[in-house]
């Protein structure tokens, strides 16, 4: 059944666009008994993270998968319902909230955060809120309706340590980062369990904007290792960052010397 795989994937797209009142009856008859649906399976193989086994599959309730797309007519209706809980978790721990936030339809998300009841600091299954993945994936928008709340923590890590500023410096989003900086609730070093910090994770993949607005803070740490030795120094050497080296290197509490615990420096390692 070809048609059965694309319209499972790409229905919500459509709809998004227009939406009869017809197409609405049907969606509504559809996503209210969704859990287990055929189209709740293909489309979940499609938008599973890459750490979910294929194998590994439970409820997706159709209010998640009209927050996946952002369809606002459907999510009204679908909230409207008797039973409906605004922060139900799918089998991954995802809420309506984290699936909006983290493909970023601002429309889905200032519907959402109007609900009564609404916990918009809400984990996933890796301790990863809304907020974190809004940040993650540097969707700006969406980060400012978060942080415009005051349930929101700013600065939570996930269960690997990493708060949302950490996620959005390691993928080069200046604009969030920016915001996120602008909180003074927010920890510019704050590492993950590994030790790498929102620096180090930029210096990494060589973001030269994210280096420089950290760099602008007096409380941050530049030379700060992670857990084998290796500073923002070492990782942007090694990586051939030579912009990051050279904001870093401009700095005088770098220490070019520092090697990591296997005696390596940054020269050596660029070598």
């Amino acid at each position: 059944m070809p048609f059965l795989e694309y319209s499972s994937l790409h229905w919500g797209r459509h709809a998004k666009i227009e939406l009869s009142h017809h197409a609405k009856s049907l969606a509504l008859d559809l996503l209210n008994r969704y859990d287990n649906h055929i189209s709740s399976v293909l489309l979940f193989e499609r938008i599973r993270p890459l750490w979910i086994s294929s194998r590994s599959h439970g409820p997706f309730p159709g209010l998640h998968y009209a927050s996946y797309f952002g369809i606002d007519k459907v999510m009204t209706a679908l909230i409207q319902m008797e039973g409906c809980d605004i922060n139900q978790e799918d089998w991954m721990g995802f809420t309506p909230l984290m699936w909006a936030a983290r493909y970023g339809d601002q429309g889905a998300v200032t519907l959402l955060l109007t609900q009564d009841g609404i916990d918009p600091d809400k984990p996933n299954n890796h301790d990863a809120t809304p907020l974190w993945w809004a940040s993650f994936k540097g969707h700006e928008g969406v980060v400012r309706l978060l942080l415009a709340r005051g349930d929101v923590n700013p600065d939570k890590q996930n269960n690997y340590g990493a708060t949302p500023l950490w996620g959005a410096s390691l993928n080069g989003h200046e604009r969030v980062v920016k915001l996120l900086l602008a909180r003074g609730d927010v920890n510019p070093n704050k590492p993950a369990d590994d030790g790498e910090t929102p620096i180090w994770c930029a210096s990494l993949n060589g973001h030269e904007g994210v280096v420089r607005l950290l760099l602008a803070r007096d409380d941050v740490d530049p030379n700060k290792p992670n857990n084998d030795g290796e500073t923002p120094l070492w990782c942007a050497s090694r990586n051939g960052h030579e912009g990051v080296v050279i904001l870093l290197l401009a700095r005088g509490d770098v220490n070019p010397n520092k090697p990591d615990n296997h005696g390596r420096t940054p020269l050596g390692i660029a070598s």
